[in-house]
This record gives structure tokens, C-alpha cells and sequence, in this order.
């Protein structure tokens, strides 16, 4: 790469998100890579169903990262039922891991897959005011980040058009000045310089992405 380059991606390209720590996960390690890498944000898989499985770490875990919480960025990625709940007024945020008064941003994850919602979705949101609320930019629930918006919280899209399946676009789509801009899908160590590269020629404002299946060990059973 030439100097020029670097200069447009150290601009633009702000944050790097590593999703799926779980109880496999040195927390120490953490907060050593997240000293020496301070763009680093751990995004941080819930389900109710899956607790405690690879890529979804127990509580007694998350309790544990939450005690070292001020020396690491942190997102946390709501999946499956919650979500489900969440856009129908029904969830009881105390369900919800303790961790996520630690994060400083909330995914919902809806993987490319149409979710019912009602009005009673943003009071939901409102909830958690104070943090940045990541809808994934999948086709399918688009709509949702605009309602948002309209309610004046504070949003972003990450772009997924594989809907969370860790496939690289043909092409990356375009950021939009309406909200801040993230990027998945197939990204791991052996592309992402490639695709950065990619990326920054056709952002004009900082931008982040976000990589899981790429920087685990084959048998998904911890990060690499």
C-alpha cells in the first residue's frame, strides 16, 4: 500500500468489532490486546437459548468481563427470543444479561429474517437512551433504524448482507450520511487489508467492521 492509502484508511476506518468471546476466552487477554489495541470493541453474543455455548459465554463469565468493563469497549449483540420480544413490547430487560449497563452499544441481530414489530418496540429502546443501538442493514428490516431515527435515538446500521452467514458481498454498499456506518460478512485476517482497501473507496466519514466466524478455530470452539 502506498501512503496515501493509509492516510484514507487510518481517516475512515475508526473501529474493528471482534464478536463471539465466551467462556473459552482469556478476560486478561482481553484487556491486554484491548491496551495495545484501543480500537478494539468486544462484541459480546446473548440469547436466551444459547447461554453458555460457544460464541455465547455464561453469565458467570459476563460478570466477570463486567468487572474489568472500564478498560475495554463493548457491544453487546441481542439474538433470538429477546429480540423477538423486544420488537413486540414484551421484553423484560432484566433478563437480559447485567453486562449491558457495561456496553456502550446494543446490537439487535435479526439476520436477514423479517421480524413482526409494533409501535411498542421504540418505548422498549428507550430503555437503554443513553447507548448507540446497531440494526443490522439486512433487506429485511431496514425500516426499523428510520423508526428510530424518527425517535431521535441514537443509531447505526451495520451493512450484512449475508444476514450474519460470514459471506463476503460481491460489493460493498454505499455509507449513508443519515446514521454511522459498520461492515460484515466474511471478513477475517486473510481479506480484510483487501477489503478494507475496498471499503474506504467509498466511505467519506469513519466507519467500522465487525468480524466473528474468520477469527475463530475451525471447530468454532474458541477465538483464535
Amino acid at each position: 500500500t502506498n501512503g496515501n492509502e493509509e492516510k484514507r484508511t487510518r481517516m475512515h476506518f475508526n473501529k474493528v468489532t471482534i464478536t463471539g468471546a465466551d467462556d473459552s476466552t482469556s478476560i486478561p487477554q482481553l484487556v491486554d490486546l484491548s491496551q495495545e489495541y484501543p480500537f478494539v470493541e468486544w462484541g459480546i453474543l446473548v440469547s436466551r437459548r444459547q447461554e453458555g455455548s460457544y460464541r455465547f459465554p455464561s453469565r458467570e463469565w459476563m460478570d466477570r468481563l463486567a468487572a474489568v468493563s472500564g478498560r475495554l469497549q463493548l457491544s453487546m449483540h441481542i439474538c433470538g427470543a429477546w429480540v423477538r420480544q423486544m420488537f413486540v413490547g414484551d421484553l423484560d430487560w432484566s433478563h437480559v444479561p447485567s453486562l449491558i449497563q457495561k456496553c456502550q452499544r446494543i446490537q439487535i441481530n435479526t439476520h436477514a429474517v423479517r421480524h413482526a414489530s409494533t409501535v411498542a418496540l421504540l418505548p422498549q429502546l428507550d430503555t437503554h437512551k443513553d447507548k448507540q443501538i446497531i440494526f443490522q442493514w439486512d433487506g429485511v428490516n431496514n425500516h426499523l433504524i428510520y423508526a428510530a431515527l424518527a425517535h431521535s435515538l441514537n443509531v447505526a446500521a451495520l451493512f450484512d448482507t449475508s444476514g450474519g452467514a460470514g459471506i463476503l458481498p460481491k460489493e460493498w454498499p454505499a455509507q449513508t450520511s443519515e446514521f454511522p456506518c459498520g461492515y460484515a460478512g466474511g471478513l477475517g485476517p486473510g481479506n480484510v487489508v483487501e477489503n478494507i482497501h475496498k471499503i474506504e473507496s467509498i466511505c467519506s466519514r469513519p466507519y467500522w467492521i465487525d468480524m466473528e466466524r474468520r477469527v475463530r478455530t475451525h471447530d468454532d470452539s474458541a477465538l483464535n
